[in-house]
C-alpha cells in the first residue's frame, strides 16, 4: 500500500489507514510505505520535502519480485503529487504488479489534466481505478480513454454504523468541523454565523479542527472574536468528535476546495443523525438528499441558502426532526452496500493468493 497514511489526519489518510486496518482483519498483510507529508501544508516546499519518501519507496518496490501475484495498491495524489505517483506506478507495471488505484479527489475528474493523463497512460488499461461514487466513474473514464476499470466504493463501507443520539428537534447549535481554511468554507460559515446573529439568532456556533498555517489562524482568530457565540475546539478525535456530534444540530459543510471528493466528516454526522447543509463539490450531491439537508449549488451564495434553511428549520420542529432522521437513514442505506462492494474489492485483491486453503497475498 502506498500513499498518505496518519498523521497528520486528513480524508485520504484516514482511507487509507482504515483500508489497511480491513485488510489486515481480513487476513492479509500489507506492506505499507507511506509517502504523505509531514503536515498539512500545501506550498511548494512542503511538496518537495515528500521526495526522499518517494524515492525509498520507489527503491522499496524495484525490489520486489516480478509477477501478477503482487498488488500495488495506491492512493492518488489530487494535484501535483501526481507526479510522485506516475513514478511509484510505473515502477509497478515494470515490476508486473496488479495495479489498484484508489481516488480521492475531483480535481482532475471535473476538469482535464495533463498530469493524471499521463499517469492514466502509465497505469495502463489493465488497472482498476476504485471510485467512490458512479459519477466519479462516469467522469473519469469519459475525460480519459486510459481508465478502462473502475470499481465503485464508497467511504462509507470502511466506516462503523455508530449510534444515532437521535433525532434533533430543535436547532440551537451549528457546527464546522475539518480543517479550518479558506478553502474549507470556514469564512462563509462565519458569514452564515454573523447574518443569523444579526437578526437575533440564539444559536452558538462551534468550530472543530486544526488551522491549515499561522495566517489563516490570525485571521479567522480576529474574525471569530467580533461575532459573539462562537467557540473554537481545536482538533477534536476519537470521542472528542463524538462529543461535538452530540452537540451539534446543523453541520455546515461549505467546501470550496478543489479536491472535495466524499468527506469522511459528512458522512460522520449523518450517521449521527446530524443534518448536512453543503456545497455541490465532488460527490456531496450523490450523498447528501434533499430530505436531509441541503447542497448549494457552486455558483449560488452559500450563505443566503443556508440561511434560509436553517431558518426554517428553526421554525419547524418536525422537519428538523424529519431531516435528522433522514440523514441516518441515508447513511445506513450507503454503508451497506459499500460494505458488500468492499468485499468485492477484498477478493479482487487477493485473487491468485489462496494456497492451501491460507492466504498468503503481499500487498505492497
Amino acid at each position: 500500500m502506498v500513499g498518505a497514511f496518519p498523521p497528520p489526519v486528513h480524508g485520504m489518510a484516514a482511507m487509507n489507514a482504515a483500508m489497511r486496518d480491513y485488510l489486515v482483519q481480513n487476513g492479509l498483510q500489507p506492506i505499507v510505505l507511506d509517502t504523505g507529508a509531514s503536515g498539512l501544508s500545501r506550498t511548494t516546499w512542503a511538496r518537495l520535502k515528500r521526495f526522499p519518501k518517494i524515492l525509498r519507496a520507489a527503491v522499496k518496490l524495484a525490489g520486489r519480485r516480478r509477477g501478477n501475484t503482487t498488488s500495488l495498491y495506491i492512493g492518488v495524489s489530487g494535484g501535483i503529487g501526481q507526479v510522485y505517483d506516475i513514478v511509484l506506478l510505473a515502477v509497478g507495471r515494470v515490476r508486473g504488479m496488479r495495479l489498484f488505484l484508489h481516488h480521492h479527489s475531483y480535481a482532475y475528474v471535473d476538469t482535464k489534466s495533463a498530469i493524471f493523463a499521463m499517469l492514466s497512460y502509465v497505469a495502463g488499461p489493465k488497472a482498476i481505478h476504485v471510485v467512490l461514487s458512479p459519477s466519479m466513474g462516469a467522469r473519469l473514464k469519459k475525460r480519459y480513454s486510459a481508465v478502462q476499470g473502475t470499481f465503485e466504493l464508497s467511504n462509507s463501507s470502511l466506516m462503523k454504523a455508530g449510534v444515532s443520539v437521535g433525532p434533533r428537534s430543535e436547532l440551537r447549535t451549528i457546527g464546522f468541523l475539518g480543517n479550518v481554511s479558506e478553502a474549507k468554507g470556514i469564512f462563509d460559515f462565519l458569514e452564515v454565523t454573523e447574518e443569523l446573529k444579526s437578526h437575533g439568532a440564539d444559536i452558538v456556533a462551534l468550530v472543530a479542527g486544526p488551522y491549515e498555517d499561522e495566517c489563516i489562524e490570525r485571521a479567522v482568530t480576529q474574525r471569530m472574536e467580533s461575532i459573539p457565540g462562537v467557540r473554537y475546539l481545536g482538533p477534536v478525535h476519537g470521542g472528542e468528535k463524538d462529543k461535538f456530534f452530540e452537540r451539534t444540530d446543523v453541520l455546515l459543510f461549505p467546501s470550496r476546495y478543489v479536491n472535495e471528493a466524499q468527506p469522511l466528516t459528512v458522512f460522520e454526522a449523518m450517521r449521527a443523525g446530524v443534518p448536512v447543509i453543503t456545497t455541490s463539490r465532488g460527490s456531496l450531491p450523490e450523498m447528501i438528499g434533499s430530505d436531509c439537508g441541503l447542497v448549494v449549488d457552486q455558483s449560488a451564495s452559500y450563505c443566503d441558502a443556508a440561511v434560509r434553511r436553517i431558518d426554517q428549520w428553526r421554525a419547524s420542529r418536525s422537519s428538523l426532526a424529519a431531516s435528522s432522521a433522514a440523514c441516518r437513514s441515508r447513511f445506513l442505506y450507503q454503508r451497506e452496500h459499500g460494505v458488500r462492494k468492499l468485499g468485492e474489492l477484498l477478493d479482487m485483491l487477493s485473487a491468485g493468493a489462496v494456497q492451501q486453503g491460507k492466504r498468503n497475498r503481499r500487498l505492497v
